[in-house]
């Protein structure tokens, strides 16, 4: 089952109404998520790469890939939307962990997206949003 922008936006609701674990050192909280979503990779994101998403957060998304990604490197997220074009989310890599032959943790920073969502904007509206 793929990750589609509606199922995003349901966890994007329950982690604003839940507090992330104060011992885990990030910023905002993260949900876990076992579907694939297709990442588009390339100067001008003409490979499609199915990976298979670990987590999402409202600025990032963290996957295993069977391709090695480099730190920097500028991709897009793919979510399905229904009866509409997909929506595309840019982002960065940020992270990249060799785990086994062909397994990659990759953590990747949203910047925007094809609606024009602003991730930093977003980031400290859902930060002002959960109780401490």
């Amino acid at each position: 089952m793929h990750l589609t922008s509606e199922l995003y936006e349901q966890v994007l609701r329950a982690i604003r109404c839940g507090a992330r674990r104060a011992n885990d050192g990030r910023r905002l909280a993260r949900a876990g998520v076992g579907l694939a979503v297709v990442v588009l990779r390339g100067r001008k994101r003409e490979r499609r790469v199915t990976v298979r998403v670990r987590d999402v957060s409202p600025t990032g998304i963290g996957f295993i890939s069977s391709e090695p990604l480099s730190v920097g490197e500028e991709l897009a997220v793919e979510l399905v939307r229904a009866g509409e074009p997909p929506l595309h989310i840019f982002g960065r890599v940020q992270h990249v962990e060799q785990v086994a032959h062909r397994v990659h943790r990759v953590g990747v920073l949203f910047i925007a997206d094809s609606n024009g969502t602003d991730y930093a904007r977003r980031a400290s509206q859902v930060r002002n949003a959960i109780p401490s």
